[in-house]
């Protein structure tokens, strides 16, 4: 079987875009679970729904970009200059099947490409491409064919060839569509990322024979239950919230130093303060209405404080900062508790 086509640089666009296109469908959990998980890191405290469907579009539009955009650009760009440094690539060539490989005919130049440097083939409905082991690529325009069997016939016995070659090994290697071990950063999605762990798990086992899965489905469950569990005991244990509290307002007070040392004045409300997420109290964070700690700007000064247990400001059980004596004086807050020092 002789076929004779000629390349354009039409078909190499469309062959690209079509290259692309497949492997970005075959990536789709990145495309897609990635940017989610991403969206809700950065949405931050307190959840808006309104702000993680933006960065999920954005992070959605990012991936596309970099998945399919920039590696089209980048490949078009190199075929081009394979093309100025290849005098012979716009003519017209003929491909016959032999025992040792198919032969390329040039004019009067002749190559043959081995067997063994093929490891599979594949068509959709403009392009025949084969998969060369140095991960190039060998395009066959279906128009070449007189008719629809000529080109299935020549699929079939270049798949014949292939399986009789010695490449086997390789073959079901380079064939095997096994997932990407970036699945696992699915595992840090909040309480999903365990289930998601489980069911790696049970995908190493039972159908991939991979201890990379299992491993990693393993450090998904365990990282939802380190970063998750402590959460959900805190959530459940006042002593333990109050804690959190007093650290986030300790944390709150530099904030709000910083804030007067950039711009010569305290806040008007805390939610000028950049770290917004520290601005809630843990207390109440479980809340229908989560609330903000207690902040007013007092002339120079300010007061900063969380309700306590029972929400309402200005009772025996609101928790003030913990500031140490050396700081009294040197900073705007009023209302503190002197921090207990372990003494030697």
């Amino acid at each position: 079987m002789e076929i004779n086509f000629q390349y354009t640089i039409s078909d190499i666009k469309k062959f690209y875009k079509s290259h692309f296109k497949n492997r970005l469908e075959k990536q789709i959990y990145i495309v897609i679970f990635l940017p989610l998980l991403l969206a809700f890191i950065f949405t931050g405290e307190p959840f808006r729904l309104d702000k993680f469907i933006i960065l999920t579009i954005i992070f959605i539009s990012l991936h596309v970009f970099i998945l399919y955009i920039i590696p089209y650009l980048t490949a078009v760009s190199k075929i081009k200059k394979s093309i100025r440094k290849n005098p012979d690539f716009f003519k017209k060539r003929k491909l016959s099947i032999t025992d040792e490989g198919l032969q390329v005919e040039i004019e009067n130049k002749v190559d043959i490409l081995n067997w063994e440097s093929i490891i599979g083939i594949t068509d959709d409905e403009e392009y025949i491409v084969l998969k060369l082991v140095n991960e190039n690529f060998m395009l066959i325009p279906k128009k070449a064919f007189d008719k629809n069997f000529d080109a299935i016939n020549f699929i079939g016995k270049i798949k014949k060839k292939i399986r009789s070659s010695t490449n086997k090994k390789d073959i079901r290697k380079k064939t095997d569509n096994k997932p990407s071990y970036y699945l696992g950063l699915i595992g840090l999605i909040p309480i999903f990322g365990a289930i998601f762990g489980l069911v790696l798990i049970i995908l190493g086992i039972v159908k991939y024979k991979d201890k990379k899965f299992v491993l990693i489905g393993a450090l998904g469950i365990a990282l939802s239950f380190v970063i998750y569990f402590p959460l959900y005991q805190a959530a459940n244990n006042p002593e333990l919230t109050i804690i959190v509290t007093k650290k986030k307002l300790k944390s709150l007070v530099k904030d709000i130093e910083y804030f007067k040392l950039i711009n010569g004045k305290y806040p008007d409300s805390l939610k000028q303060i950049s770290k917004k997420y520290i601005i809630y109290d843990p207390l109440h964070f479980q809340s229908e209405k989560m609330q903000t700690f207690g902040y007013k700007k007092i002339g120079d000064n300010y007061i900063l404080f969380s309700t306590g247990i029972d929400g309402i400001p200005n009772t025996d059980d609101d928790i003030f900062p913990e500031i140490s004596k050396n700081q009294v004086g040197k900073i705007g807050l009023i209302r503190y508790s002197i921090k207990s020092e372990k003494k030697n």
